[in-house]
């Protein structure tokens, strides 16, 4: 996987598309999409304080978590997307698909990324996911088949985005389970990751449970 990826590295260089640092700090804020900020009333303050070997700022709360699973998670997630484009770009039917933005295609620098550990998530009803404190539209559970009325849900995000004016940061379980998801959306710009296509590259690949919540 190290290896492939510096292949994936050099090439964008190559290609005269190296290394930058990608708008993901105010892509959300600068196109008006408060929606993607799913903490607006469970804000969390952040303290970086441990850093993954490629540069990722993580908080993870005081809690027993290693940060460089989110290096390999984001490592997995950047070979999907250059195997699924053939190292090239989107197309343009794949911009639209994928509802990304027009930013250049390049080596995404991820000394822009921040990432929060929740120190307050707890376990879902059935013991099998890590959910945090704030509660998402009930129309995703019931999609998911969880409950039969968004009414009768009690649906809660188990990721998300906290966007400020200085930053955003990827809000995650102390599991880190959906991180590809949002890892994706700030490095490549692109809102409807679960499509065909560019689903593959959100999927985790690690469990719900990290056993450090009860």
């Amino acid at each position: 996987m190290r290896v492939i990826f510096t292949i994936l590295q050099v090439a964008l260089l190559l290609l005269g598309m190296g290394c930058q640092p990608p708008p993901c700090l105010d892509y959300y804020t600068r196109n008006n999409m408060p929606y993607m900020d799913q903490f607006s009333e469970h804000r969390y303050s952040v303290n970086a304080t441990k850093t993954t070997s490629t540069g990722m700022h993580v908080d993870t709360s005081g809690l027993s978590v290693d940060v460089q699973v989110f290096d390999k998670q984001a490592d997995e997630a950047d070979q999907c997307v250059f195997d699924l484009v053939g190292g090239k770009d989107f197309t343009v039917e794949q911009r639209k698909a994928f509802q990304c933005d027009n930013r250049p295609f390049a080596e995404v620098c991820r000394d822009c990324f921040y990432v929060k550990v929740a120190p307050n998530a707890f376990l879902s009803m059935d013991k099998t996911q890590e959910l945090l404190p704030a509660v998402a539209p009930g129309e995703g559970c019931v999609a998911k088949g969880l409950c039969n009325t968004a009414e009768e849900c009690s649906c809660h995000w188990r990721a998300g985005l906290q966007v400020e004016s200085s930053k955003t940061t990827i809000v995650v379980t102390p599991s880190g389970y959906l991180f590809k998801q949002y890892y994706l959306m700030m490095a490549y710009g692109c809102l409807n990751i679960w499509t065909e296509g560019m689903s593959q590259c959100a999927t985790p690949s690690i469990s719900p449970l990290s056993g450090l919540v009860n």
